[in-house]
């Protein structure tokens, strides 16, 4: 089967969309399949994929591309894409990653033309939150992660307390981990937070940092991924999601999972599909109830061990030859191979 993958974003941008991407294209690939990745994202090499990848073509090449293929896989709706495969009717799928309206909830003009077009495609929804908000029919496959990368070692001493991972935005509630700590100090508790990420909000989180005198509690780490991102999972006890918007998954939480964190998350969107039974959740943006569960897992680090105790059986669902299987189930459905 020849495949075609659309991803806007990808390598060397880093992001759930883009992991979710590669994975995908490589265990396509891994199965034999010819693909083709096309993305607007720019790079200077193309690092030896085991598939073709195409960056920033024009109109005709798309067309060219759409011509070629037996399927046509979005990763995410993009109308400068979605559009041409008018042109050139070919199967269309569509992989759901997030909600289409503004963060204060609105829905724009833009965001209507696609919920419109989700009616013509084949919509693949990353969990069953987004799924629910697709005008008609969605199945739901949720996200892969790297699990080559992301796993526990046989023997791992957790020597720090809190991890939290994710661009620095309000949306993300990085403040509300940091404020967090502050309740626990005045409960005689001084647990080490490391913050790992960038974004417009990093002044303001060490300013806080300061403020509230957490100066020798808290580490910023920077953005990290791959190998350097997995031994900071592994050297932390627990994974803190403070999201304050509705998250539309959350392949963080399976990456912590994997590495033996105990997961902490705020319950909205697909937080909760992503965590299954392997961690705790807590009402959004409530302080009194993320202080009192991180304090909790500290002093009592054998739930901790219960709670991972299924974590082989939730995970393998999003291993990702597992994931790959079930597109490539729904790919075959109604591709054009000939």
């Amino acid at each position: 089967m020849k495949i075609l993958i659309i991803s806007t974003l990808f390598e060397p941008s880093i992001g759930g969309m883009e992991t979710v991407a590669k994975i995908l294209a490589e265990e396509f690939a891994a199965a034999g399949h010819k693909v083709r990745l096309i993305t607007e994202v720019h790079a200077v090499e193309n690092n030896n994929y085991p598939f073709e990848i195409h960056r920033n073509i024009s109109l005709l090449e798309l067309l060219k591309h759409l011509i070629w293929c037996d399927v046509f896989l979005q990763n995410s709706l993009s109308l400068r894409f979605a559009l041409p495969r008018f042109l050139v009717p070919k199967p269309w799928y569509v992989i759901h990653h997030t909600w289409y309206q503004r963060p204060n909830g609105e829905i724009s003009f833009r965001d209507k033309v696609k919920l419109y077009l989700c009616k013509f495609a084949n919509n693949i929804s990353v969990s069953s939150a987004i799924a629910k908000s697709i005008p008609g029919s969605s199945i739901v496959i949720p996200n892969p992660y790297q699990s080559k990368t992301f796993r526990s070692g046989p023997s791992v001493l957790r020597t720090k307390d809190i991890l939290c991972v994710g661009r620095l935005v309000s949306d993300k509630g990085v403040d509300l981990v940091i404020r967090a700590l502050d309740l626990l100090k005045k409960r005689n508790l001084a647990p080490i937070l490391s913050i790992v990420g960038d974004g417009p909000e990093l002044e303001k989180l060490k300013n806080l940092v300061c403020e509230l005198q957490l100066d020798s509690q808290v580490s910023f780490c920077g953005s990290q991924s791959g190998n350097a991102l997995s031994d900071l999972y592994r050297s932390h006890k627990i994974c803190v999601i403070p999201s304050r918007w509705q998250e539309p998954f959350g392949i963080v939480a399976l990456e912590a999972i994997a590495c033996g964190c105990t997961v902490i998350a705020s319950r909205v969107g697909g937080l909760p599909e992503a965590i299954g039974s392997c961690g705790l959740t807590f009402p959004r943006d409530d302080l009194a109830a993320l202080a009192k569960l991180i304090e909790d897992t500290l002093i009592h680090p054998e739930r901790s061990i219960e709670l991972l105790n299924d974590s082989s059986t939730h995970l393998e669902k999003h291993l990702p030859i597992y994931v790959a299987q079930e597109y490539l189930k729904v790919l075959r459905a109604d591709s054009y191979e000939t």
